[in-house]
């Protein structure tokens, strides 16, 4: 049975207030320190299998081998650069630096972790240098999954950072702390691409090596596909002149077509595929000329959260704003935009056209941009507040109406909605660009 959205709706919200592991079989945790879980309880029921429907069981496919039984797990150190170091396989058990290790808790039942959390898989973390041991599901077609995982530190392990993230350290969709003698959970709802990537990586806060029993389930569909997800472009297998938008459904035209240039004329094959992304597991990138951009055939306007994100690798930089992304709504006020410009430095803004009517808009915030490379922007928008997210961390935020930044414009993706400022389109990179119906944080 196909779920409609709104029973979706009510799921996450359920979700994140009473977790799945409340009704099955091991142990949970008292509501101890450092996360919504906490302490061990021998009353309380954890799961030790995962639930149906089940798509991948992180502990139950476990052979000691990249893949998995399955072929969809891969086991890495994360190196927070961006250089993913597959483990090396040795005796069961995947091995990388700095004493990161991955093991199954059924080849070391006796350990606290462990016995804490029965039929886990066993992850060692070596300390607080760069090596962090990461455990990757990679999703083999477009699905809405429920991903879950439950992580207990032993009373006499170290502080934990759990985070879960998809493709990229900078792509974040939920972090946690754990404190030694305690449990954290979480369960949430993701539109995955195929080829997508969700990880969940462990940060020890401490330089000995500490111990973490793990689950990691992912469920699903549990719904059609997309629910969240509205825009998609990863610039691979498209022609010049379109890009498929790979969440398309029946709101949106299921491509993007890349119109003009401003004299107005349309052109044939306005912009290069053939370019190096921000990292090999995002492929090819769209280089896009001055005066060039990609517009959507139509993106009917959402009510509600929204979270805008792409990487962008910035050529040059003027007093001129460069938009990367807009669909400013000037006729009924309206829309997101993202802009970058050089005044005194390199900076970042973020627009909308909250006056309804009028040509003017409302610039909401600009924050200092890095120079050269590929960065990572994520604009959220959620309960009256806008968040702006560079790499991974929070830049700024500001108060502003959510139902404000609904538009009934289509997205643009190299220059502004209409032709003005004058010299307002971007040169350079731009890769991974989505649009969702909901808020994600920024770390």
């Amino acid at each position: 049975m196909v779920l409609t959205r709104a029973l979706v709706a009510m799921l996450l919200v359920a979700g994140c207030s009473e977790s799945l592991f409340d009704a099955h079989g091991g142990r949970r945790g008292d509501g101890g320190p450092g996360g919504d879980d906490g302490g061990v309880d021998a009353d309380i029921p954890v799961p030790t299998t995962c639930p149906d429907p089940c798509i991948a069981d992180a502990a139950a496919d476990y052979n000691g081998v990249q893949g998995g039984k399955n072929g969809v797990w891969h086991y890495f150190d994360d190196h927070r650069n961006r250089a993913w170091m597959r483990m090396t396989e040795t005796a069961g058990e995947m091995t990388g630096l700095e004493n990161d290790r991955i093991a199954s808790c059924t080849d070391h039942p006796t350990t606290t972790a462990c016995q804490g959390l029965p039929g886990a898989i066993l992850v060692s973390s070596g300390g607080v240098a760069a090596s962090d041991p990461a455990i990757e599901y990679q999703s083999p077609a477009a699905q809405v999954i429920q991903l879950s995982f439950h992580a207990y530190v032993p009373s006499d392990g170290q502080v934990q950072k759990v985070r879960l993230y998809r493709n990229s350290r900078e792509d974040v969709l939920f972090t946690r702390t754990a404190m030694p003698g305690s449990t954290v959970s979480h369960t949430m709802f993701v539109d995955a691409l195929a080829d997508d990537r969700f990880l969940i990586a462990l940060e020890p806060m401490q330089t000995a090596v500490g111990q973490v029993a793990l689950h990691f389930f992912v469920n699903g569909p549990i719904a059609a596909f997309p629910s969240a997800c509205k825009l998609a472009l990863a610039f691979e297998s498209a022609s010049g002149d379109k890009v498929n938008n790979l969440c398309s459904d029946s709101i949106m035209s299921p491509t993007l077509s890349f119109l003009r240039y401003n004299n107005g004329a349309p052109l044939s094959a306005p912009v290069s595929l053939n370019v190096t992304g921000p990292f090999s597991e995002l492929g090819q990138a769209a280089d896009i000329a001055l005066d060039r951009y990609f517009q959507a055939s139509d993106l009917n306007p959402r009510p509600g959260a929204v979270t805008v994100q792409l990487w962008v690798r910035h050529d040059a930089l003027g007093a001129a704003k460069a938009y990367v992304f807009s669909n400013l709504d000037k006729d009924v006020g309206g829309g997101l935009a993202v802009a970058l410009f050089d005044m005194s430095g390199p900076k970042i803004e973020v627009t909308s056209a909250r006056k309804v009517g009028q040509a003017d808009v409302s610039n909401l915030a600009a924050y200092p941009f890095p120079l050269g490379g590929w960065h990572f922007i994520r604009v959220v928008g959620s309960n009256d507040k806008v968040t702006v997210c560079l790499d991974g961390g929070r830049a700024t935020d500001f108060d502003y109406p959510t139902a404000d930044l609904v538009s009934t414009f289509p997205v643009h993706l190299g220059k502004n909605v209409t032709w003005e400022p004058a010299g307002a389109f971007f040169k350079g990179g731009i890769d991974d660009v989505r649009v969702l119906s909901t808020a994600l944080p920024c770390e």
